[in-house]
């Protein structure tokens, strides 16, 4: 299997490996390429799934149909129905039949003040690099879990959700048939 992922990130390449081999896929290749839109590098809400497409379409463009697979991942930040704010991860997996599906991670709960500091423009890595004297390379996931979580683990876990849909059909397909069958 040919898999393109539309970015260069070493933590969003590390996440499509690992899910794929915890989805049991032994052959396969990836290959990269930059997907540089122009959008906010830190989406809100329904922003982060839009970039997503964004790039699975600008990596096809750049590298052609040449996969089995175009492969987007995307972190941002939204709010949920109560309007309680998350780091999330989705992903975006297009086909060469140009089938879409989405996944998405679990997600970090974050602050209101949080939030609206990065709604307004700014970064809360940077903001943990210079008010707290870190080392610029921290991930922001695991700073705020203390070690427990990291965005390469929240990236996998959005891009199985996705792969699930797309390997995994007949699981469904079967779910459903049972389910139809008791309504």
């Amino acid at each position: 299997m040919k898999v393109l992922l539309a970015s260069k990130n070493i933590n969003k390449y590390k996440a499509l490996d690992t899910a794929l081999d915890e989805c049991n896929l032994m052959d396969y290749d990836i290959d990269t390429v930059n997907a540089i839109t122009a959008v906010n590098s830190k989406p809100l809400n329904d922003e982060i799934q839009r970039n997503a497409i964004r790039n699975n379409k600008e990596a096809r463009l750049k590298m052609g149909n040449n996969y089995d697979l175009y492969i987007s991942v995307e972190n941002g930040y939204e709010l949920d129905t109560h309007g309680i704010p998350y780091i999330v991860s989705y992903s975006v997996i297009e086909d060469n039949d140009k089938n879409i599906y989405f996944g998405k991670s679990y997600s970090i709960r974050i602050t209101k003040a949080m939030y609206t500091y990065v709604a307004t423009g700014h970064s809360l890595k940077d903001l943990v690099i210079k008010e707290l004297n870190t080392d610029d390379s921290i991930d922001l996931l695991y700073y705020l879990t203390n070690g427990n979580l990291t965005t390469m683990d929240m990236n996998k876990t959005a891009i199985i959700s996705c792969l699930s849909h797309v390997l995994f059909k007949d699981k469904e397909e079967e779910l459903d048939s049972i389910i139809k069958s008791k309504i």
